[in-house]
């Protein structure tokens, strides 16, 4: 069986007193379309977005100017569940987000994710976020399997590029104008391992993200973490 969506989001900001902003004035539209898991069957999933509208460079105060806002974003999944015991997982995904492909003309080309978590299948959200979905292209290979029904491994391998050379990386802030540094970022592992203690009640939770970043940086951290959910 498939599933479709078709979605439009709307945002207008403006500035108050007390908060400024870009004064976001466009539109999201897009749809979604996937097949869901089932042992011994492929899945996909396809997801696109335009954007379409004006805002600001900046919610400085002297800035006053619209640029024309027009941005994509793109999400492609292809997948194959192994009819074993362990429910063995793999997909083969690629995300694609416009960036801004040129810092000083009057148009801005840069995704923007609108309004909660940003940093998608890419990572731990709101712990380690230096990629979300703007001015991004990344393919990799992701893999689940069960070792019970209650311990179950999630990995996660990626390469990095920048859509746009001149544009910004998502959100370290690292930019360089002259697009000399190039595209490619590098790449990242991440692994996490998951314990529900008591199903639906207590969960355990484990796992880490090594970058080997390139170009724009060349620093390799790394992150580890644990965390107990409890659900009530």
């Amino acid at each position: 069986a498939f599933t479709t969506e078709a979605f439009y989001y709307s945002i207008k900001e403006k500035d108050t007193s007390k908060v400024r902003t870009r004064n976001k004035n466009f539109d999201s539209m897009g749809f979604r379309l996937r097949k869901p898991p089932r042992a011994g069957e492929f899945e996909f999933e396809i997801e696109t977005i335009f954007q379409t509208g004006e805002r600001r460079g900046s919610a400085a105060a002297n800035d006053t100017t619209n640029l024309d806002h027009r941005a994509y974003f793109q999400y492609l999944m292809l997948g194959y569940t192994f009819d074993v015991p362990s429910n063995l997982r793999l997909q083969i995904e690629i995300d694609y987000a416009s960036g801004d492909n040129d810092p000083f003309d009057q148009d801005t080309e840069r995704f923007d994710s609108l309004f909660g978590p940003t940093t998608f299948e890419f990572a731990v959200v709101g712990l380690y976020d230096p990629f979300n979905r703007s001015n991004i292209l990344t393919p990799g290979i992701r893999l689940f399997a069960d070792f019970s029904p209650d311990v179950s491994l999630m990995a996660s391998y990626r390469h990095w590029w920048l859509a746009d050379a001149q544009d910004s990386w998502g959100r370290t802030g690292l930019r360089d104008r002259s697009g000399q540094s190039g595209r490619y970022l590098g790449q990242h592992l991440q692994l996490r391992l998951r314990w529900d203690v008591i199903p639906g009640n207590f969960r355990i939770e484990t796992g880490g993200v090594y970058l080997d970043s390139k170009n724009l940086s060349n620093k390799e951290p790394k992150y580890f973490y644990t965390s107990a959910t409890f659900t009530f």
